[in-house]
């Protein structure tokens, strides 16, 4: 099965580096239907928000970031918010607080 991991937490930089032990992962699985995180970017004040999310997927996806994220292909819904993520890739996206991540298969 293919899968997007995603880690929300709070990092600083360029790449963004998360610090320490607080952050949260949630696996979802890529298929034929947009599927979106649980969990959202928290906002825990101007200290512990998280404000960056790391994505790792196994497989060619498109990914969608949002308060209500569908992921879809450009071809599908033209001018969409959607990118792709290659198999293997890692990339790092700073978020607002209660956004989510959502992804389907490219």
């Amino acid at each position: 099965m293919a899968n997007l991991i995603v880690t929300f937490g709070r990092g600083s930089g360029d790449p963004p580096v998360m610090y320490g032990s607080g952050r949260r992962t949630e696996v979802l699985a890529i298929g034929g239907s947009a599927v979106a995180t649980t969990m959202a970017n928290q906002d825990g004040g101007a200290q512990t928000s998280e404000n960056c999310a790391d994505m790792y997927a196994d497989t060619d996806c498109w990914v969608e970031i949002g308060a209500a994220p569908v992921a879809s292909a450009p071809a599908a819904a033209p001018n969409n918010k959607s990118f792709a993520i290659s198999a293997g890739e890692r990339h790092w996206a700073y978020l607002r607080p209660g956004e989510k991540v959502s992804v389907i298969a490219l």
